[in-house]
């Protein structure tokens, strides 16, 4: 049975058919992404549903656009795996340590193939082209937490050999409802009474913090 989730603002039934049908062609080029670069084979892991942000730690996303809609293809981890991958693809030992610029470098390279390897597909299958954007390397779990009105996600757990675990997160939205300042779709607070804008806000702060402190030397303060 599939959670609709963020999904329930879609009144359109075939509308949510194309975008399953999308999804299941992002799992398809993240496990061909998998399979060349790590030589790795993943399964599926129960069925697609809302984002899980639960245990999720490291991520990456990048930006498919037309005139008419905009994707987000994102891949988040559990740190184990996050760490297990870059060691992995860089060919280090299992006591090296790890700098968060060789997380960026690995992490943000995975959706950056499977997403080159998803707009083809979709070329092919929908005669959909889109423009590929750059990799953001992403922290926390708030992002998928929480969306703003006119922004909808659903996503595919997967699971590989040694405690791999994924997910597959597509985001979009239509351009025409582009725009403005929006509502949030979820409660603003959460069960502990904080303000999850604020903490959303915090999240992102130190993200670019730590990404000038990674890729310029630069080190900002608040």
């Amino acid at each position: 049975m599939i959670t609709t989730g963020r999904l329930k603002r879609i009144e359109d039934p075939l509308d949510l058919m194309s975008k399953m049908e999308a999804l299941k062609e992002a799992v398809d080029a993240c496990t061909h992404t998998f399979r060349t670069q790590f030589g790795m084979e993943l399964e599926m892991d129960g069925m697609p549903s809302a984002p899980d942000p639960e245990d999720v730690l490291y991520g990456s996303s990048i930006a498919l656009t037309n005139e008419a809609i905009s994707y987000q293809y994102a891949t988040v981890f559990n740190e184990s795996t996050a760490k297990n991958l870059t060691r992995a693809l860089f060919d280090m030992d299992e006591d090296e340590e790890l700098s968060m610029e060789d997380m960026s470098d690995a992490l943000n390279e995975i959706p950056n193939v499977a997403a080159g390897v998803w707009k083809a597909q979709r070329e092919k299958s929908a005669a959909e082209w889109y423009q590929l954007g750059l990799p953001t390397f992403l922290m926390g779990n708030s992002w998928i937490k929480y969306f703003p009105r006119g922004i909808n996600a659903i996503s595919q757990k997967l699971k590989g050999p040694d405690g791999i675990s994924l997910q597959v997160v597509l985001i979009w939205r239509y351009i025409e409802n582009a725009g403005g300042t929006q509502q949030m779709t979820t409660s603003t607070i959460n069960a502990k009474g904080v303000n999850v804008p604020a903490q959303v806000l915090q999240e992102a702060v130190k993200a670019v913090v730590d990404t000038c402190s990674i890729q310029m030397e630069l080190n900002l303060t608040v």
